[in-house]
């Protein structure tokens, strides 16, 4: 029957500007929607034909108790109009999520997997099949709306073969061994040593990920105690967008980042990132490993667009580093790009006698821009930069805006607490090889002040109050900025949504927030999420209407 579909399909590609509209119709008419759970055609995700999908199929998932302790392999590819979509169907009742869960997770037998590696590297895999042929790469698949858990070594699975084991010590919630077109929608992902990873292979464009979308997602408490080379979040693809995502922070005792992207034309927007427990930061941007000849070859390796988030460095972090970027040595080519980091809410939260200093930007050394012939630039405009105390005694950590002896910033207006400094030279650094630009158009806490007006800090409510002086304090972006699709039209909600930023005058106010919003954030550590986030934590047409990042 497909075949058939097929051929209807190349007919209609003649006539031009119908065959999308004829192609999605025909789709439709073979599409197939299976559901699994509780009183459903299959009882269990086992039994489902996976490797039987097709173009427009979905596959509903529906909530039942103690969730579904199994893996699942995905390998067949939707199209562009008929992704194939894996969809969680909440308890109607309490609106919890479904759980696909690794704790003692059973792999149906005949699984076809390229490598039993893949087996014990994640719950949800997506990876080509060992009964297709290299060269082919899984594509145009949404997974949504499901909390994923537990890929972790302290549990145990059965594999295809019925030999039971443990996970790996890289495992992941969602593991992608190389897609494209894939997006990751409305879920949670959770207690995995990663919480969502995408790899790009062996410098190979038939093992390249690529046009990634990560959106309404809450990723915490991934990580695995000691280890620095997992995080809740670890990506290499050619074209990959982060939004409206409540990221963080890691298990006790992990040590590695937020995110750590490998990426080209990474694009991070309205979300709320929290570091800690550990040192790691909330995003390091590093050199492509796997796609050396592909990715770095992409003109968007060059440019990443970070704007409209809020990261927070709460009292029990210990991130002294917030941000990074191709720096603490070179491992592939590296960007020589610019890191355009505009209109975001950045909160250093702690007393000095907890964490003494925190830099907001690690850029490559002189030592390394001298061996790797390295010269990055961040782009800093229309920021809210705030280091605050966390008790009422206290004194807040010090802060710098570059920790590096070289690179370049170039600032356009931003608001500094009181007491930051623009540079921390790296120890044993004596002399500044670097450029700082338009430094005259910092806001360096106005009348002394190291609360720019956050309407309450302590509550994590970090829109501002009709009185701070970062209200219409914004400046022009810059030109690469004004010229791109990249212009911050929307705010984050708390904890998985957006609203549309709504200007009050003729220019807007630093940071993430517009005064007049009317969807505050916060309070955080008051919020308790019961089984999940559902799928009504956004507000209706959020969910990726206005920017699909595609």
């Amino acid at each position: 029957m497909r075949n058939r579909t097929n051929q209807i399909i190349h007919a209609a590609a003649r006539f031009g500007l119908l065959a999308a509209a004829i192609q999605m119709f025909v789709a439709s008419l073979f599409a197939a929607t299976l559901d699994v759970g509780p009183g459903q055609a299959y009882s269990k995700l086992g039994s489902v034909p996976w490797m039987s999908l097709g173009p427009g199929d979905t596959v509903n998932i529906h909530y039942q108790p103690g969730g579904y302790h199994e893996i699942v392999l995905l390998s067949n590819s939707g199209t562009s109009n008929a992704p194939i979509t894996i969809t969680g169907v909440p308890d109607p009742i309490t609106g919890a999520l479904p759980i696909i869960d690794g704790q003692n997770a059973v792999t149906a037998a005949n699984t076809p997997w390229n490598s039993l590696f893949f087996n014990f590297e994640g719950v949800i895999v997506i990876s080509r099949a060992g009964t297709k042929p290299h060269g082919y790469i899984p594509s145009w698949i949404t997974i949504q709306n499901l909390h994923v858990q537990n890929a972790d070594p302290a549990y145990t699975l059965t594999e295809s073969d019925g030999t039971v084991t443990n996970f790996d010590t890289f495992a992941t919630g969602i593991y992608v061994e190389y897609a494209q077109h894939v997006v990751i929608r409305g879920c949670e992902l959770n207690g995995s040593c990663n919480g969502f990873f995408c790899n790009t292979k062996n410098h190979d464009p038939n093992e390249l990920s690529a046009d990634m979308l990560i959106e309404h997602c809450w990723i915490h408490d991934n990580g695995y105690p000691g280890n620095c080379g997992v995080h809740n979040i670890y990506t290499e693809a050619r074209g990959i967008t982060f939004q409206h995502n409540l990221i963080g922070p890691l298990r006790a005792g992990a040590d590695g980042e937020q995110i750590k992207d490998r990426s080209s034309g990474t694009v991070l927007r309205y979300n709320m990132i929290i570091m800690g427990p550990g040192p790691g930061t909330a995003f390091w941007f590093e050199q492509t490993q796997g796609g050396i000849g592909i990715i770095d070859v992409d003109p968007a390796y060059k440019t990443n667009f970070v704007y409209g988030n809020v990261f927070y460095n709460p009292p029990n972090s210990r991130g002294l580093q917030m941000f990074r970027y191709d720096a603490m040595g070179i491992q592939g080519q590296p960007r020589n790009g610019t890191l355009y980091f505009y209109n975001n809410t950045v909160v250093n939260y702690a007393d000095q006698s907890g964490r003494y200093c925190t830099e907001i930007f690690s850029l490559p050394s002189h030592s390394e821009v001298l061996q790797w012939n390295v010269h990055d630039t961040v782009d800093c405009r229309n920021n809210i930069f705030a280091s605050l105390p966390a008790t009422a005694a206290g004194s807040p950590t010090a802060v710098s805006l570059l920790g590096s002896d070289d690179s370049a910033i170039n600032f356009g207006a931003n608001w500094i607490s009181a007491g930051g400094q623009l540079i921390q030279l790296p120890y044993g650094s004596t002399h500044f090889f670097g450029s700082l630009t338009s430094t005259n158009e910092l806001l360096f806490g106005t009348r002394g002040r190291i609360d720019p007006g956050f309407i309450s800090a302590a509550s994590t409510n970090f829109q501002l109050l009709p009185t701070s002086a970062a209200i219409g304090a914004a400046g022009a972006q810059s030109p690469a900025v004004a010229a791109s699709t990249h212009i911050p039209r929307l705010e984050y909600v708390f904890p998985t949504g957006v609203e549309i930023r709504r200007g009050n005058g003729p220019r807007l106010d630093l940071g993430a927030f517009e005064g007049t919003s009317t969807s505050p954030v916060g309070p955080l550590y008051l919020l308790t999420v019961a089984g999940g986030l559902g799928q009504g934590s956004y507000p209706a047409g959020a969910n990726g209407e206005f920017e699909r990042g595609r």
